[in-house]
């Protein structure tokens, strides 16, 4: 003979596993807030000095797109050092 839970006891267990994941999701809603607001480093300065320099020789060096005179390689985009006064 089989023991059927009663509709109370039925009831009670659903409302206990609503209230869990009630719980576990707010927890979790809670860590990934907490995640967003960590202070983030601050940015850096956004430098607009570029220059294109020659992967071959770092000696050729340009302000505008274009090929080394020396090997004839496409020049690349990079940072310009900073210059101090």
């Amino acid at each position: 003979m089989k023991l059927q839970p009663s509709s109370f006891t039925s009831k009670l267990l659903l409302a206990v596993a609503a209230v869990c994941l009630l719980c576990i999701s707010g927890e979790y809603r809670t860590v990934r807030l907490q995640d967003e607001q960590k202070e983030r480093p601050a940015p850096q300065e956004k430098s607009s000095a570029f220059e294109y320099v020659c992967p071959m020789h770092s000696n050729v060096k340009s302000k505008t797109k274009g090929t080394c005179r020396k090997c004839k390689m496409t020049l690349v985009k990079k940072r310009a050092p900073k210059t101090t006064a």
